[in-house]
């Protein structure tokens, strides 16, 4: 049985600087956290902010340590990762207030959830939006919180923080169940939590933190069903559509569609049990699938074939509308450069510091996809008797034209792209000891041909390694 993994010496080395980085920033980072941001009204006192935040970390820890027993690097990994969320939700303040002059959703999320919250405070009932999903769900579960917290801008971004931070963390078990032979879970773990964009855009009041956790416990479901029929498994993909469905019904029926494909065609789930549920789940799903894409279709308002090509070409006009950094292009040109999403900008397209910083990103995830698409070939290989590589693939091919025809705005693409960077990630890595075998089967198969020779008393002629 193998033992919990251990951390590379890179990898230490890396967890260990972000640590110690953190540590040294921390006061800069608390104090834009809890002292930068203008327009609280009716805030509750620092103490008491302070005092809540600090409850949350730790329940978060001790919700940690559980998670980790008997697994030392995974939970020192966690804990740099903790920190690194909380910083960055600091920092997500300063951008806004700073940078932007508070143009940004999340200052109208929250000023949106002080007004439904003083609402409360008078009629002593809480105010539902309708629709509630969409952009009016973060106000929503926003004003939830202020109703027993009190109003604090620090609260709310530490709990959505701590939302996509253990949505990383389903998808980092998800991994562990859909390539349980996988050597790099060291490498996977490491890019899940500390990876500068889904750290950063994850860790604000926002659709993206929903989306996160959202994402994880379904990929966590799914990934859970492949290995063991229950109820457990369903359990969580349902409500993992359910909580991106609240925020972002067409990401829902993406998911939904890559979830189902593979999931009919499994061969994991035997016997009169496997058999009972599939009779029951894959209906549900279906049905599941065909809500999910129905409240897709409010996205861009695609009703039929026809008409998704003037729906794409005005949500395209919408984003590039949005903050600058834009890109232009026609449909078909953006839809060509879909398998560049993970990677642009690209130098020559950086234009600010926001964007130079996503363009170091994308170099580094363009080395790291050369340095190991050997192992993205062997997943690709497995897709017919691995359903869990045949979802990551059909999400990532789903997900790449649809948001590369689109979004024509950097800054909404390094967010938005935020949702598949840890699924294009799982593709490069997973299964990777199956592909070292594959690679040095060769190798195997002259050393036994030399040993079977020379026990006979022959004489061998094994290739000579030219210079």
């Amino acid at each position: 049985m193998r033992g919990p993994w251990q951390l590379s010496p890179r990898l230490t080395l890396v967890v260990n600087l972000a640590g110690a980085l953190l540590l040294v920033t921390a006061p800069f980072w608390l104090r834009e956290l809890f002292a930068t941001y203008e327009y609280e009204v009716m805030p509750i006192s620092l103490f008491a902010a302070v005092s809540i935040v600090a409850l949350i970390m730790s329940f978060d820890y001790v919700l940690m340590l559980y998670c980790t027993r008997r697994h030392p690097s995974l939970r020192r990994l966690m804990a740099v990762g903790i920190l690194a969320k909380m910083a960055a939700a600091g920092l997500y303040i300063t951008m806004v207030g700073r940078v932007y002059d508070y143009a940004a959703d999340m200052p109208h999320y929250f000023s949106y959830a002080q007004t439904m919250t003083m609402t409360y405070s008078q009629t002593g009932m809480l105010t539902i939006p309708d629709p509630l999903w969409g952009i009016d769900f973060p106000p929503f579960l926003a004003q939830c919180i202020f109703v027993v917290t009190g109003i604090s801008m620090p609260v709310a971004m530490v709990i959505f923080a701590s939302m996509s931070f253990w949505g990383a963390y389903f998808i980092y078990r998800a991994f562990c169940l859909g390539f349980p032979g996988a050597r790099r879970l060291d490498l996977l773990a490491t890019l899940t939590f500390l990876l500068p964009s889904a750290v950063f855009w994850t860790a604000s009041l926002s659709k993206d933190a929903v989306v996160m956790l959202g994402v994880g416990m379904a990929a966590y479901g799914f990934a859970y069903l492949n290995n063991r029929a229950g109820l457990p498994g369903y359990a969580m993909l349902v409500a993992g559509l359910g909580v991106v469905m609240t925020v972002r019904p067409h990401m829902a029926g993406i998911l939904a569609v890559a979830f189902i494909f593979p999931y009919l065609f499994s061969a994991n789930l035997t016997g009169l049990g496997g058999l009972a549920l599939k009779a029951i789940g894959i209906p549900a799903l279906v049905a599941l699938t065909w809500v999910f894409v129905s409240r897709a279709e409010t996205f861009v308002e695609i009703q039929d074939f026809s008409g998704g090509k003037a729906a794409v070409m005005r949500v395209a006009k919408e984003n590039s509308d949005a903050g600058g950094s834009t890109y232009g292009g026609s449909l078909t040109s953006r839809i060509a450069l879909a398998p560049f999403l993970l990677i642009r900008p690209f130098p020559f397209e950086v234009h600010n510091f926001q964007a130079a910083l996503a363009s170091a990103e994308g170099l580094f995830l363009l080395f790291l996809f050369v340095r190991r698409r050997k192992i993205l070939y062997q997943s690709l290989k497995q897709i017919r008797s691995n359903p869990f590589a045949m979802f990551l693939a059909l999400y990532a091919v789903e997900f790449t034209i649809i948001y590369a025809a689109a979004t024509t705005n950097f800054g909404l693409l390094n967010r938005q792209r935020v949702m598949l960077l840890p699924f294009a990630i799982m593709l490069f890595l997973g299964d990777s000891r199956v592909a070292r075998n594959l690679v040095s089967a060769p190798v195997r198969m002259w050393a036994q041909r030399h040993r079977l020779l020379v026990a006979s008393g022959g004489r061998s002629r094994l290739p000579v390694r030219q210079p």
